[in-house]
């Protein structure tokens, strides 16, 4: 992705979280959140991920289940299956992972793990 549509799949991405997590999200600034996704676009990027849709649905999850939600060795299984290509791990987890798996890791999540990417400077390189 270029820069003009990366900012736009940023800026839709955002929209798509804001609309479909709100509860989530209440006390994330517009700012924030913006930091948090491009953070979490990187941290898809070292498992692989380039489609639009895998990218998506991994900054999602990040939000549902945990910035860090990749770090757990059942999703860590899925996210580096040899066998499966990069792109198509994500719906592998997706059949793969239990409702109480899912559960379990929303426990266990906590705010400390969005400390990386709230101390990253913005577009204008300002922290």
């Amino acid at each position: 992705m270029g820069t003009a549509p990366q900012e736009e799949f940023i800026a839709e991405l955002i929209g798509f979280l804001r609309k479909n997590y709100p509860d989530d999200l209440r006390f994330v600034e517009d700012e924030l959140l913006e930091k948090r996704v491009r953070w979490g676009i990187d941290r898809a990027r070292r498992h692989h991920l380039t489609w639009a849709y895998s990218i998506s649905n991994f900054v999602t999850m990040m939000v549902v289940a945990g910035a860090r939600f990749d770090e757990d060795p059942a999703v860590r299984a899925c996210l580096d299956d040899p066998s499966v290509p990069p792109d198509e791990r994500i719906d592998l987890m997706f059949r793969t992972i239990t409702d109480g798996q899912w559960d379990e890791l929303r426990q266990n999540s906590r705010q400390r793990d969005w400390t990386e990417a709230d101390t990253l400077p913005d577009r204008d390189g300002r922290t």
